[in-house]
């Protein structure tokens, strides 16, 4: 299946597996909740430049990315290690990746700078990007949250669902920023807002 959804988005395999030592496929594909709409997201290890449509995400790293401690630390590398799906060559170094404090204090700062510039910019904004900023952030605070227990994080869609299924509300969403130690620009006004688009219509917006 996943064979025949990279052909399908346009991968030459053969030419790939000739300059690749590993194909990996991630995301939500690698976790079979992939919807029509999901592209299929592939790490690729030797040379190669990244590539990127609609329906298939390509990304090229070197060997000796594997034996960096950063790499292996990352919320990347850490996610291709639990849920990727090796479809060429060996997954020798998954075993030697772990969530590192630095992947959580970069996804925090990312969630704090997002979010003041969703405070500066939510009164122009229209409903629906609204909605989309309100939803990035509260899966961003999800993913912080897993990372500072220094687990991997899963596909996107799973996110959604955990949260969904939950039917979280204000409250939680307050609850887990706290506990994440975001500052969040804007305050609790500013999460009263995201909150109250999240429970207007769900996860609408997925990053697949």
């Amino acid at each position: 299946m996943l064979f025949s959804a990279l052909k399908a988005a346009g991968c030459d395999l053969d030419a790939t597996v000739s300059r690749a030592s590993q194909i990996v496929v991630f995301g939500s594909w690698s976790s079979n909740v992939q919807t029509a709409s999901s592209d299929v997201d592939v790490l690729c290890i030797g040379s190669g430049s990244r590539f990127k449509s609609a329906t298939l995400d390509v990304i090229w790293h070197t060997e000796e990315m594997l034996n960096d401690r950063t790499w292996l630390g990352s919320e990347l590398a850490t996610h291709i290690a639990e849920f990727g799906v090796w479809l060429h060559g060996s997954d020798r170094w998954r075993s030697n990746a772990r969530c590192s404090d630095l992947a959580a204090d970069t996804k925090r700062l990312t969630i704090e700078l997002r979010a003041a510039a969703l405070q500066k910019r939510w009164d122009t904004l229209r409903s629906d990007f609204r909605h989309h900023h309100a939803t990035v952030i509260r899966q961003d605070v999800q993913r912080l949250l897993l990372l500072q227990q220094k687990r991997p994080v899963p596909p996107t869609r799973l996110l959604d669902n955990d949260w969904e299924n939950s039917q979280r509300g204000t409250a939680e969403l307050l609850r887990l920023i706290r506990l994440s130690s975001a500052r969040l620009c804007g305050g609790e006004a500013l999460i009263h807002r995201i909150a109250a688009y999240l429970d207007q219509g769900g996860s609408r917006d997925r990053a697949l």
